[in-house]
């Protein structure tokens, strides 16, 4: 077993298999079996659509098992008090696992699956014998009599999939749009068989097209009632993981308050619900991150999947959306926005990225409700989803120098780091970029491309009481605090030094943090006409 100081860490539950197998290996669970009891208790069709890595997949596999086995693997969780019904044969579809399937691949391996799972192999011959050739929802029909009423519970998981997967293939992305209206209207035509029905997505669509045959959806996406079913907040976080954040700590060298407060920056921020009054920590970051602290707070939303394939799809359409008009900024949106009943094609970007992680709901007033980034690891994805979609990748020349930044960091060699700092630029940067328009724009851009691993720890917007530090890069010997400053018309390069000296030493940034490196802080001038940064402008702050 992986224990390291009186720290399982295979009691963390990354990938599990299952809600089952997760309380059989005592892993860490985070109840929130009483809000599942809230809904799962009623009778009718549910839905919520979350991003991605949230534990969609694992919360669909707990009410599997609450309705197939009852209370058997819920011993000591909130619901066991509150639960009263009996057990079901239930169905789960995944549809994540047949979304690059075509529309004719499609109906016939959910006709396939309803007939395996609902248990009718043996009886399909006699009862339509070209199954295959029919829809999903056709064959439901036919098979419809010979189910009792009130036996079925129907869990569907991820039921965008295979339209999003095939957003930019239009023809298709119809022909598989007819398929599922077929499932979802037989469905809906036999309502009185199924107990219960729960879906989940990405995409909020409830009430248009592909749902349109449910006259009573109950959607639980933007109330408030079910905000924090999924996502931890930060009185669980402290009440489940704080041992293992207290490892971290000690790996890091940092105060375990330091590790929070980062945390918090790196991984809180989501809000789901408008009038909610805690935020949400991104769940599978948390556990990646606790799994491995020397690592430090790396982009754990960006590598795992956190864009998810409608953004993708997109962007292959749009030619024209420029996703970085979307950085940095703070929007406002009308309720009726909000909830519209749009169809997934007709998706306008902001809305498209609310829904897909990029954005959450910040704060309301009487007429309009505000969204941001919720945290700078999101923030950051985007930069590098903007760096992906626009191939801005360093050479080799530059990748070969980065491989000395750690040496150059630890001896200060100001203007090496200029030098790759200006690779960077020279690789990613073309005359007409953003990256020059502010100095905060020029920043993500570095740390972006600046690569995280066990050397050197990156880390961007560090709180203070004073402000926020522009960038720190931490060796194992050195603690290097950059404040970067941008030329402006009315700002020469030596005004710009000036203030940045006088604004790194008022703000006293890096004299509160990471004890055990030796500190320097240094100001950076970049030339917003010569689009590079200027060796000749720049210095070692020295108290």
């Amino acid at each position: 077993m992986a224990i390291i100081n009186n720290i399982d860490l295979t009691k963390l539950p990354l990938d599990s298999t299952g809600f089952a197998n997760l309380r059989n290996r005592e892993q860490i669970y985070v109840d929130k079996t009483g809000i599942i009891a809230d809904f799962a208790s009623l009778t009718g069709t549910f839905f919520l659509a979350r991003p991605r890595r949230f534990g969609k997949s694992l919360l669909v596999d707990t009410i599997k098992d609450l309705f197939l086995n009852g209370l058997k693997n819920f011993k000591g969780l909130n619901i066991e008090n509150k639960w009263r019904d009996t057990t079901y044969k239930v169905i789960v579809i995944s549809f994540a696992r047949y979304s690059m399937k075509n529309a004719e691949e499609l109906k016939y391996i959910l006709a396939d699956e309803l007939l395996q799972k609902i248990g009718f192999y043996e009886k399909v011959n006699q009862l339509c014998p070209n199954y295959n050739l029919i829809g999903p929802g056709d064959l439901l029909q036919k098979i419809s009599e010979y189910i009792q009423d009130q036996s079925l519970v129907l869990l569907i998981d991820e039921y965008d999939a295979p339209l999003t997967y095939h957003l930019d293939n239009q023809a298709e992305f119809s022909k598989i749009l007819a398929v599922l209206q077929n499932f979802y209207f037989a469905i809906k035509e036999l309502s009185t068989k199924f107990r219960f029905i729960f879906i989940t997505g990405i995409t909020r669509v409830a009430h248009v097209s592909i749902f349109s045959a449910f006259n009573n959806l109950y959607d639980l996406t933007l109330q408030k009632k079910y905000a924090n079913l999924l996502g931890i907040t930060n009185d669980e976080l402290k009440k489940y993981f704080h041992p293992y954040i207290d490892y971290a700590a000690k790996i890091m060298s940092m105060p375990v308050e330091d590790v929070y407060a980062a945390l918090k920056s790196r991984y809180d921020g989501f809000k789901f619900a408008i009038d909610s009054n805690e935020t949400l920590y991104n769940p599978w970051s948390i556990i990646k991150f606790l799994l491995s602290p020397e690592e430090g707070f790396a982009n754990y939303w960006f590598e795992s999947g956190g864009t998810p394939s409608i953004l993708i799809n997109y962007l292959k359409i749009n030619r024209n959306f420029d996703i970085w008009e979307y950085k940095n900024r703070v929007f406002n949106i009308t309720k009726n926005e909000l909830t519209a009943k749009i169809e997934i094609p007709k998706l306008t970007p902001k809305m498209l990225l609310l829904q897909a992680g990029y954005f959450t709901l910040c704060g309301f007033d009487k007429t309009y409700i505000k969204f941001s980034f919720p945290n700078s690891e999101v923030e950051e994805s985007m930069l590098n989803l903007y760096i992906v979609i626009n191939n801005l990748n360093i050479t080799e020349k530059t990748a070969a120098f980065m491989y000395e930044f750690e040496e150059i960091i630890d001896r200060l060699d100001i203007k090496n780091i200029i030098n790759i700092f200006n690779l960077i630029l020279n690789d990613c940067a073309s005359p007409k970029s953003h990256f020059f328009n502010d100095e905060c724009t020029l920043r993500d851009l570095i740390f972006a491309i600046i690569p995280m691993h066990d050397k050197i720890f990156k880390l961007k917007e560090r709180e203070y009481l004073k402000g926020r530090s522009d960038l720190e890069l931490i060796t194992r010997k050195t603690h290097l605090v950059i404040e970067f400053k941008l030329t402006r018309a009315n700002r020469s390069a030596k005004k710009s030094l000036e203030e940045g000296i006088a604004q790194i030493k008022s703000r006293n940034y890096g004299k509160t943090a990471f004890l055990s490196q030796k500190l320097f802080r240094i100001v950076l001038v970049a030339s917003h006409t010569k689009k590079r940064f200027l060796p000749e402008f720049s210095c070692e702050v020295v108290d």
